[in-house]
């Protein structure tokens, strides 16, 4: 598993994904999942969050961790918070 995740802006809202390179995980932000086996489905035709429901919790749970200190309020360190408002924040960014 890479790099922190990054929200992606999709016509559908924001997404976080995580992926091994054998599975992936997406947490649309407001609150839907998805889990695909990229080995057997690489083009992600195959949704598993109902018949995986143990591999769900495992990835789910590694993204609530990747979340839990970023600013945008996404996870409290326990649980994903979908639905919040996203605001792009850069506080190393100086403006002026």
């Amino acid at each position: 598993i890479g790099a922190t995740p990054m929200p992606r802006r999709l016509r559908r809202g924001f997404l976080y994904y995580l992926t091994d390179g054998r599975e992936k995980y997406i947490w649309w932000c407001d609150g839907r999942e998805q889990l695909f086996d990229l080995q057997n489905d690489p083009r992600e035709l195959c949704d598993l969050v109902e018949s995986e429901p143990q591999k769900l919790e495992n990835w789910r749970q590694k993204l609530i961790e990747k979340l839990r200190e970023r600013p945008e309020g996404w996870s409290d360190g326990a649980t994903l918070t979908a639905n919040q408002p996203y605001f792009h924040s850069m506080p190393h960014a100086v403006l002026g």
